[in-house]
């Protein structure tokens, strides 16, 4: 039996687009849900450099009703009401929007497969803040700056270092860009189509 891992993968448009991007907010996007996605650690984390970073914190996904609830309860428990923007699902346009806005985006996640929204980020050239979990781990670090999971400290110096660190940003960015086309489906559809191939003269 032949077995191979082949990844997620996005449009080959998105992969080589020019991007000029905005930066004036820290993005999260994903899945609303609190304990699987880490929100309550970003959370946290962010309250820590709310007053001093100068950027807010863009909360963009659906999840369950009781999920977004206990997230907009501690959005409020926090203090953080002003600082801290919840968009709910977004898509299309506006999905692009929101990573054009973006400075980096933050993956505060407990455990993770290999998410879209990461590979997304590198298309749209920004870097990434993330726990070093073994999902992520193995990510460049030329791509991305990798916290000690679940260290809120670590994760809320992390966010800081990119706020007022633009070159590291662009650099970062630039890294990314570089990296995330061998995920371009047109190069993951000639690795099905070698692995059938080879598959096929086997048999």
């Amino acid at each position: 039996m032949q077995v191979e891992v082949i990844p997620n993968g996005v449009e080959p448009a998105l992969v080589k687009q020019e991007v000029r991007n905005e930066a004036q907010h820290i993005l999260f996007l994903g899945r609303i849900s609190i304990e699987h996605k880490g929100l309550d650690l970003l959370l946290a984390a962010f309250q820590k450099i709310a007053a001093s970073c100068g950027a807010p914190l863009v909360i963009a996904g659906s999840g369950l009703a009781r999920d977004e609830a206990r997230l907009k309860a501690r959005v409020r428990e926090l203090g953080l009401e002003s600082t801290v923007r919840l968009l709910g699902k977004v898509g299309g346009e506006q999905k692009a929007e929101v990573f054009r806005r973006a400075l980096f985006l933050v993956m505060p996640s407990r455990f993770e497969g290999f998410p879209l929204t990461l590979l997304e980020a590198f298309c749209w050239q920004l870097p990434v803040v993330l726990y070093a979990i073994p999902d992520l781990a193995w990510l460049p670090e030329s791509c991305c700056l990798k916290v000690q999971p679940f260290e809120v400290q670590g994760l809320a110096e992390a966010m800081a270092r990119l706020c007022r660190d633009r070159a590291t940003r662009e650099q970062m960015g630039r890294a990314a860009k570089a990296w995330v086309p061998q995920f371009s489906w047109d190069v993951l559809a000639e690795r099905y189509e070698n692995f059938f191939a080879r598959v096929l003269k086997d048999r």
